[in-house]
């Protein structure tokens, strides 16, 4: 009989071990998704931007040729 409950005991140990062990492991999973969506939006960000100034490259290259043309 001690050694059935001694063995529960170590079963319950065991168990809350583990769930311990579950809980941080979904912090850190939380952790790394929510890292992850602020990279995503970084690169995103980046994207547009990148975007934005290559639509901008051909309107001031017309704007430099025409200053230039007004210089000579």
């Amino acid at each position: 009989m001690a050694s059935r409950r001694h063995e529960q005991e170590h079963e319950e140990s065991s168990l809350q071990a583990a769930e311990a062990e579950l809980s941080s492991a979904r912090i850190v999973l939380e952790s790394i998704k929510e890292e992850g969506l602020r990279f995503t939006t970084s690169i995103e960000r980046t994207r547009r931007e990148t975007a934005r100034v290559t639509d901008e490259i051909p309107r001031l290259t017309e704007q430099e040729k025409a200053a230039s043309a007004q210089v000579k």
